[in-house]
């Protein structure tokens, strides 16, 4: 299954019962508008679901930060060794780490 799909399933899943406590979350990944992603995370989020390269993508332009993070988790973890998901995700790390 595509990381863009499991991220809008995540997503969908996690409306059922975050609405109800009143949080919020945005899914990030090229399925969506990017300029409901940057509204939506301007005014606050709870939980972001990124696909690695949507998320780097966010960092590298300044429209998110991980100054606030507190969990992270990495799905798909045996994809790593692809270079290129290799290096976003590490980027991203670094950026967490940086705070």
């Amino acid at each position: 299954m595509p990381a863009r799909t499991q991220a809008l399933q995540v997503k969908k899943e996690f409306e059922q019962f975050g609405s109800e406590l009143g949080l919020k979350s945005i899914c990030i990944c090229e399925e969506e508008d990017s300029n409901v992603q940057k509204i939506a995370i301007q005014k606050g989020i709870e939980l972001v679901i990124a696909t690695p390269g949507e998320l780097f993508d966010l960092l590298k332009t300044e429209c998110i930060s991980l100054n606030r993070v507190s969990y992270a988790v990495i799905d798909e973890a045996h994809k790593i060794l692809d270079h290129d998901l290799l290096y976003k995700t590490t980027r991203i790390t670094q950026e967490k780490a940086s705070i």
